[in-house]
């Protein structure tokens, strides 16, 4: 049947099917504009949250180190436009030993619609970025380079002109003009690198995977939040039976003065708590000391223990 003609000049059984069509087709469409914006909002988020870990990692690596809070005041002040939170879940800083600040930082992104969040399982989408920066020893200034001189002008001397006479006249001579004399300029003194001071440690947990050589350890000083009352730590090495230990000091000072890990020291005494590895695994449990902060923990084996995957592994935590 031939549908009956609009005064637009079409026919309104087209029309329908027109409207039809646009219906089934425009919740799709929408989803993928949605899934579109989400995807350029989560890669231009990631390139702030790069850029905020890197100026973190830059101040980090300020020595001697500066506080956590001026680290993570640079992260947040370099992302103003992102609600990161300043505390150690979501930003981190650490010292591997490798000569270089690694600052992590966590950002939980909300998509525009409980829709499209649901292609990752809903909530918040995680990202995480990580950077690190070259330590910087204090007393280092970039050498400043010689301020230039100011060049002498040379004037010309003018040539005596001689007046035609009789008798032959001779024609006086230019005298030459010296030239400026170069001045060496002083070159600037290095300044001697002082002893790198071991900075706490933000977060409570901590896992490691260090390898070590017989008769190294690897400190760690870390902070623990108000209300803490244990503190734990524990070194796993297979095949390494009673061969690696782990002990506690309280404050940050145990190894001051001493180049960053690892080290090749023994245990200095004062420690609050050690343990022995049983077995290929050291576990220590300490209360802790009533108005101390700041612990240090020190992994040390007496035999070579490679890394490998997780199979080496330091962890340190804490409790209320």
């Amino acid at each position: 049947m031939i549908g009956s003609l609009s005064p637009w000049g079409v026919r309104r059984a087209d029309a329908g099917q027109a409207i039809v069509e646009f219906a089934l087709i425009l919740p799709v469409v929408t989803l993928l504009v949605l899934m579109g914006l989400d995807f350029s909002r989560v890669m231009h988020d990631r390139l702030i949250l790069l850029d905020a870990a890197r100026a973190g990692a830059e101040t980090a690596a300020s020595q001697p180190a500066p506080p956590y809070a001026a680290v993570a005041g640079a992260v947040v002040a370099e992302a103003p436009d992102l609600p990161i939170p300043n505390d150690p879940s979501h930003v981190q800083v650490a010292y591997p030993g490798d000569g270089t600040a690694q600052v992590l930082v966590a950002y939980g992104f909300q998509a525009l619609t409980p829709l499209v969040a649901q292609t990752w399982g809903g909530g918040p989408l995680m990202i995480r970025v990580s950077a690190s920066w070259p330590l910087r020893p204090a007393g280092i200034q970039p050498t400043p380079l010689p301020t230039p001189s100011a060049q002498p002008t040379i004037t010309p001397t003018p040539i005596a002109t001689s007046t035609p006479t009789a008798m032959p006249t001779s024609t006086a001579t230019a005298t030459a003009t010296a030239g400026p004399t170069a001045t060496a300029t002083a070159r600037a003194t290095p300044t001697a690198v002082p002893a790198v001071t071991p900075t706490p440690q933000p977060a409570c947990t901590l896992s490691l995977n260090q390898s070590l050589t017989a008769g190294q350890g690897y400190y760690v000083v870390v902070s623990v939040p108000a209300g803490t009352a244990t503190i734990t730590a524990s070194y796993k090495a297979p095949g390494t039976t009673g061969r690696v230990a782990v002990y506690l000091y309280a404050g940050g000072s145990a190894f001051a003065g001493d180049p960053p890990p690892p080290v090749t020291l023994a245990p200095p005494s004062g420690s609050i708590a050690s343990a022995v590895a049983t077995g290929n695994m050291a576990t220590l449990t300490a209360s802790a000391v009533p108005g101390v902060s700041v612990y240090t923990v020190y992994f040390y084996t007496t035999t070579d223990v490679a890394a490998s995957g997780n199979s080496v592994q330091q962890t340190i935590g804490c409790s209320g």
